[in-house]
């Protein structure tokens, strides 16, 4: 039996559709779909941003090193759903140069 080679040009998108890795199931999005679907993630993404800026300021008066902990596990969680978004790197990584 022949053995299945992966190559360059092959879509992991499930039917074809949507692009390398693209979800949406192969069905095409209109621009007023696409723009409120960016829309509400921009909207999430400000009260992710929001919890860690709320983290920062230590609300439980914790010790450094506990205070830290915490912090790294807001921004962990905030990266585990925006990881495609830069911006959410580059705070988390600020944040680590001037606390960690």
């Amino acid at each position: 039996a022949g053995a299945t080679v992966v190559g360059a040009d092959d879509d992991f998108a499930g039917d074809g559709a949507g692009g390398a890795g693209g979800a949406g199931g192969g069905k095409a999005q209109s621009d007023s779909e696409f723009l409120a679907q960016m829309e509400e993630e921009r909207i999430v993404l400000s009260k992710w941003r929001r919890r860690a800026a709320y983290e920062r300021t230590n609300p439980e008066r914790l010790n450094a090193a506990d205070h830290a902990m915490r912090v790294r596990a807001s921004y962990c969680e905030e990266v585990c759903a925006f990881a495609r978004h830069p911006e959410v790197w580059y705070e988390w990584s600020q944040w680590e140069l001037l606390h960690g």
